[in-house]
């Protein structure tokens, strides 16, 4: 197998695998320049380091994995939406907050315009 397939395997990356190979601890040959790591070469590998392989995917457990996602994916679709939900709502909220506070300014205004006049003014009305 390659060192790509091997990495794969035992959970480790490819760099981590061609160290161990340029060190010694793991047997593999050269053919055509690239690494090529047999079966048993990268179980001793495994069990001396304590590196656990992992099985090649079955059928079955690649379709389980793939129903696995697609509910993952449901989930945050529905999770997504409800959050996009409590986006509008605050962003109407915020609308009408802004709204009530610029006719409080509006009001605040009039009056203080309403107060700058001299009250003689007012009262005469010249």
């Amino acid at each position: 197998m390659t060192i790509k397939e091997a990495s794969l395997r035992v959970g480790k990356s490819e760099d981590s695998l061609r160290r161990a190979i340029k060190s010694g601890k793991l047997r593999a040959s050269l053919i055509e320049g690239k690494y090529e790591i047999a079966e048993a070469e990268l179980a001793a590998y495994a069990t001396a380091h304590a590196v656990h392989t992992q099985s090649q995917p079955t059928a079955s457990s690649a379709e389980t994995e793939l129903q696995r996602l697609r509910s993952e994916n449901e989930k945050l679709k529905t999770d997504l939406d409800e959050a996009r939900r409590t986006l509008e709502d605050n962003r109407q909220r915020q609308d009408t907050i802004i709204l009530q506070l610029t006719r409080q300014l509006e009001q605040s205004q009039r009056i203080l315009e309403a107060h700058s006049v001299p009250w003689w003014r007012r009262f005469f009305k010249r």
